[in-house]
């Protein structure tokens, strides 16, 4: 700390101890709290039979679904009616 000036030596380490000891209440006050999964959130509501709750399920997950099947198949015909069947499935599971 040879920027610092002498007086101020014993200075900084209890301003950094202040702020240090405040930070978890700075943390708890000032933080937007953590949002909850939407997948799962959704899948909370379509548990619950919430009209529509499946059908934003779908459509936000089609596009990772799809593209994750159609990895694995290659590019396969196919892979529009697996997609499919998964959806089917989770719907059923739900």
């Amino acid at each position: 700390m040879a920027h610092v000036r002498p007086d101020m030596d014993a200075v900084l380490p209890a301003a950094v101890g202040s702020v240090a000891a405040l930070e978890p209440a700075i943390t708890r006050d000032l933080a937007p709290p953590l949002a909850a999964d939407p997948a799962a959130e959704l899948m909370r509501q379509c548990q619950a039979g919430v009209a529509g709750a499946f059908d934003e399920l779908m459509r936000r997950m089609h596009p990772r679904v799809a593209s994750a099947i159609r990895g694995i198949l290659r590019g396969s015909n196919d892979a529009e009616d697996i997609t499919q069947q998964v959806f089917v499935k989770a719907y059923f599971g739900l």
